[in-house]
């Protein structure tokens, strides 16, 4: 006998690790930490207001460790092993201290892709359906 499992959207983001999305958050925070602390320190770059860019770095370095983290859960439920827990922090806080060039490289990753999609369908090559693992309602 085969069990259909139905769960709607509400359902799906309640089991969601709010918990481990926030301390991936927070380690990007201190990637961000580290990097603003690396600015100020630095004697090529010129700072004129310490509290701004401090703030700056530490609201985008937050947003990236949080997304950052996002996107290993999402790697890790298609490829269970790929990404281990060592792996996952280093790429945390090297997205917190990229800060604004992390957000750059996704948007460059996106817009490649968008924009060969666009080019396959003036081509007019057949569109190719995602794929996905639909699970059969009735029994074969």
């Amino acid at each position: 006998m085969r069990v259909v499992y139905a769960t709607t959207f509400t359902m799906d983001i309640r089991g969601f690790d709010y918990e481990s999305l926030m301390w991936g958050a927070l380690a990007g925070l201190l990637g961000g930490a580290l990097r603003t602390i690396f600015t100020l320190a630095s004697e090529n770059v010129v700072v004129y207001s310490v509290l701004k860019e401090a703030r700056k770095d530490l609201v985008v370095s937050f947003l990236a460790g949080g997304v950052a983290y996002a996107l290993m859960l999402a790697i890790t439920s298609k490829w269970p092993d790929l990404i281990t827990r060592e792996i996952r922090m280093v790429m945390v806080v090297a997205a917190g201290w990229t800060r604004v060039a992390f957000f750059n490289r996704l948007n460059q990753l996106v817009t490649s892709k968008l924009d060969k999609t666009n080019e396959n369908l003036r081509a007019g090559a057949p569109v190719v359906p995602p794929a996905s693992d639909v699970v059969p309602i009735g029994d074969k």
